[in-house]
């Protein structure tokens, strides 16, 4: 297994980038759709990062950011219960699975761009912080 990058180059599809764990298979429209005011998003298993529409790649640190130079995107809260986390450029393809440091469980995700970047243009690098806040949920076993 691949453990998570410390910065990954991806690019944007739509000025989208997914992000969910390796068991999600589906992308959710609906989700994406009637949210476009917002630059997180996110249901239960799948959060998506909205940025203004660019052709150019866009470096993804997983870390913390230096909080005097970078502005708070948004946080969400998403599942990953296989401990594998997938990038999407959604039509261009996916990097991983990587495998989280923690492990399989429940993940606030956590999103800034540099304060400095000028108002509507899409950021160079974005700083996406994901720390496990609990265990991932159990499904029952149908009989």
């Amino acid at each position: 297994m691949v453990a998570l990058p410390e910065t990954l180059s991806v690019r944007p599809d739509r000025g989208l980038i997914g992000l969910y764990g390796e068991q999600v298979d589906v992308f959710d429209y609906e989700l994406v759709g009637t949210r476009t005011s917002e630059v997180l998003v996110s249901n239960d298993y799948e959060a998506y990062i909205r940025i203004p529409d660019t052709l150019d790649p866009v470096r993804l640190h997983f870390g913390t950011g230096d909080t005097d130079e970078t502005v708070l995107l948004g946080r969400a809260e998403i599942e990953v219960p296989t401990g594998e986390l997938v990038v999407s450029e959604i039509t261009r393809g996916v990097h991983g699975p990587f495998e989280l440091p923690d492990g399989p469980g429940i993940y606030a995700l956590t999103v800034e761009a540099p304060a400095d970047r000028a108002t509507g243009a899409a950021p160079d690098d974005l700083w996406l912080r994901l720390e496990r806040t609990g265990d991932p949920t159990r499904e029952e076993d149908e009989d």
